[in-house]
């Protein structure tokens, strides 16, 4: 009889009760416990784990013969669930819980420490018994099995511990990404080995050279820093040395990731966009929205594939649009949200406990790159939309709160120079509301100036 590992359907399928007490079930049973018995390791086997979907496992502790149970139950159990220790030279050690179908994985779970069970043996009859400390543990494991429930969806619910942990890459760049990567170092079950970022870039008045945010977050915890200026063949082949990742987390990253480095990945690359895919894609989707003046946008958690914003999604979560949203409020908030709709999926789709799922392509719409220039506001139309109101309005209200705090928004006026002579000066508008559906600004910022309050 040959166990079934992961990836497998039956492994996470609910089993089927058993009605016929046969020869072929008392076949079946014999050869359960037989396959337990040669693993020479193995403590439990499920039936599922022998590709029949039936509710059936047998256990054989060490030194003790293999028992089946037929259509098991748990009946009772006690109160709070806990960590098994194993005593080892006068000091205890967490009990590391593994599977035959999952190989060379170990993980901590809680499981409830005393169970009382039933259950039916080959001849029908209801057997009854309480079961504590490793019979306890195994029993319910096992039972977990007949749910469909993998041990490593336990560890991961549970925020456990998992040996060996997916070794995982995270690409992203800007402070909202570090919300992410910060969600992410806190998950035990898995291990960032490299975090993938832009290249320091030239800032301030100074254009001091600055390493991007979430590399300054790396280098506090101590994490591999990587700044290709290129995602070539030769970062391709770093990852492939040495401890190969399997899965790659990417947020606000601010590049296009080529189908040869999306293929060294097992478990692919999640990407965690602030908007309700297919509306939207593309580097300036929080801005958008707002410039469009919806009132409910959300987070997109989706496997990225070789086309913009375009992968099979795995979930997506709704956001309300509060009225003085500016894009930074906004980002902040869905990329908090995205962190933990993150956290929620991931133990759920590495159990394989989800497909992802096509996007409406034909529903799509795309943003664009902006620049300072977007940010422009002729004079003449924001004093219109201030004296008269009306759709100027709006749109320019819209436009303060999107483009927040960058690119910006601003305008050019008129100032005094000399006696017969005048000059156009930048002015930016930080902060506007509208008021009987005029416009009305509060805070602008004449260049060369601080800001301050608009007082004409």
């Amino acid at each position: 009889m040959k166990i079934i590992t992961v990836p497998n359907p039956i492994l996470i399928r609910k089993s089927e009760p058993i009605t016929n007490f046969d020869s072929k079930l008392e076949n079946f049973c014999q050869n359960l416990s037989k396959t337990l018995t040669d693993t020479k390791n193995g403590i439990g086997l499920a039936a599922p784990q022998a590709g029949k979907n039936w509710r059936i496992f047998t256990i054989a502790l060490p030194g003790k013969k293999p028992q089946i149970f037929i259509n098991p139950k748990i009946t009772y159990h006690s109160k709070e669930k806990k960590y098994f220790q194993l005593r080892n030279n006068n000091h205890q050690e967490p009990f590391l819980e593994g599977c035959l179908s999952i190989p060379k994985t170990y993980g901590t779970v809680r499981r409830w420490p005393k169970i009382e069970v039933s259950w039916q043996d080959q001849n029908t009859k209801k057997q009854e018994a309480v079961f504590t400390n490793l019979k306890a543990i195994v029993f319910q494991h096992e039972y977990d099995h007949l749910k469909g429930i993998l041990f490593t969806q336990r560890v991961f619910e549970q925020r456990g511990q998992l040996y060996p942990a997916y070794p995982t890459i995270f690409f992203g760049s800007e402070e909202n990404s570090v919300i992410i990567l910060k969600k992410l170092i806190s998950l035990p079950y898995l291990k960032i080995i490299a975090v993938v970022t832009q290249p320091p870039r030239p800032k301030g008045r100074k254009r001091i050279l600055t390493p991007t945010p979430v590399a300054q977050f790396a280098q506090k915890y101590h994490l591999t820093i990587l700044t290709p200026q290129k995602l070539n063949q030769e970062i391709i082949n770093y990852f492939n040395k040495g401890k190969k990742p399997k899965l790659a987390v990417l947020a606000a990253y601010g590049k296009i990731i080529p189908q040869k480095l999306i293929d060294i990945f097992p478990w692919g690359i999640i990407n965690i966009h602030p908007s309700l895919l297919p509306q939207f894609r593309g580097p300036t989707p929080v801005e958008a929205t707002l410039l469009s003046g919806q009132k409910e946008t959300g987070v997109s958690i989706f496997i990225i594939d070789f086309q913009i914003d375009h992968g099979p999604l795995l979930t997506q979560t709704k956001e309300k649009i509060r009225r003085h949203d500016s894009q930074e409020s906004l980002s902040k908030r869905l990329f908090n949200l995205g962190a933990e709709t993150l956290a929620d999926i991931l133990p759920q789709y590495l159990s394989k406990q989800i497909t992802p799922t096509p996007q409406n392509h034909r529903k799509a719409t795309f943003t664009k790159l902006l620049n300072r220039d977007d940010g422009y506001i002729k004079y003449g139309t924001l004093k219109k939309a201030i004296n008269q109101g009306g759709p100027e309005a709006i749109e320019i209200e819209r436009k303060i709160r999107a483009y927040y705090p960058w690119p910006g928004t601003f305008t050019k006026i008129k100032t005094q120079k000399l006696k017969n002579s005048k000059t156009q000066k930048r002015m930016k508008i930080l902060k506007a509301h509208l008021e009987n559906k005029k416009l009305v600004l509060d805070q602008i910022q004449l260049e060369g100036k601080k800001p301050a309050a608009w007082n004409r």
